[in-house]
């Protein structure tokens, strides 16, 4: 099967057409879209009440999603770090910063911890 050709839209070396305007334009977007890095910190409240924040994510790089949440509980069990799945978020308010889940206290502490001398799986 052969594959079709693909001409450069630009010079190699050069700026493309589309970044060199990029700073010029208003950034505007999916307002529901937030970078990992801005969403780290966030408070997470679960059923019973607050679990404590986010500390990471769980990155699946082929597929681009995200594997788990890992959170610092160190307000209520200290030392250790957990991991959350992303499917048992129920809510995000972005203006307060908080991340409400469906799962208790108890969830999280009979759930994966992490290992960061391990693979997550």
């Amino acid at each position: 099967m052969a594959t079709p050709f693909v001409a450069l839209l630009y010079e190699p070396g050069s700026t493309p057409p589309d970044l060199a305007r990029a700073d010029a334009q208003p950034k505007e977007g999916d307002p529901h879209l937030r970078s990992i890095a801005i969403v780290t910190g966030y408070r997470i409240h679960g059923t019973d009440g607050e679990i404590d924040h986010v500390e990471d994510f769980v990155v699946d790089v082929a597929g681009w999603s995200i594997r788990y949440i890992k959170v610092d509980p160190r307000n209520w069990w200290p030392g250790e770090r957990v991991l959350i799945s992303p499917r048992s978020v129920r809510e995000i308010d972005w203006a307060d910063r908080l991340i409400q889940v469906d799962v208790n206290r108890q969830n999280i502490k009979d759930g994966p911890r992490y290992d960061p001398s391990g693979t997550v799986d």
